[in-house]
C-alpha cells in the first residue's frame, strides 16, 4: 500500500515542527491511515524556482544529499505518530528531489 502525504518535510529540529506533525496527524485521519511497524518512507523535497526547467526534469525523483538530515526528518515523522517509537522494527527512509513537496509512505 502506498500513501501520499501532501506537505513539504520539515526536520524536528525547525520552528513550526508540532504544526508540521499536527498537519502529518491530520492528514493520517483524513486518509484512515495508521502507520505500520514495517514501512519505507521517501521524503520528497520541491527543487528551486530557480532551477531551469531542463535541471528540474533531470533531477525529479533524484538522490536529495543535502539539508535537513534524514534522521531528523524521520524522527519528526514518527513524532507525528508516537510518543515512543519503539514499536517500529523496520523502516527505510530516503530523501529525493520532486516538482513538490511530500512524504510517500510504502508499507506491505
Amino acid at each position: 500500500m502506498i500513501t501520499t502525504f501532501n506537505l513539504t518535510p520539515i526536520d524536528c529540529d525547525r520552528v513550526g515542527y508540532w504544526s508540521y506533525c499536527d498537519r502529518i496527524n491530520i492528514q493520517a485521519l483524513l486518509l484512515n491511515f495508521k502507520l505500520p511497524h514495517l514501512f519505507d518512507v521517501t521524503f520528497v523535497f520541491p527543487m528551486p524556482n530557480s532551477w531551469d526547467k531542463e535541471k528540474k526534469s533531470i533531477m525529479d525523483g533524484q538522490i536529495h544529499e543535502v539539508g535537513p538530515n534524514i534522521n531528523q526528518l524521520y524522527k519528526g515523522f514518527l513524532d507525528a505518530f508516537f510518543e515512543k517509537d519503539n514499536c517500529i522494527y523496520y523502516a527505510s527512509p530516503t530523501k529525493i528531489w520532486g516538482f513538490s513537496g511530500k512524504i510517500i509512505v510504502k508499507s506491505a
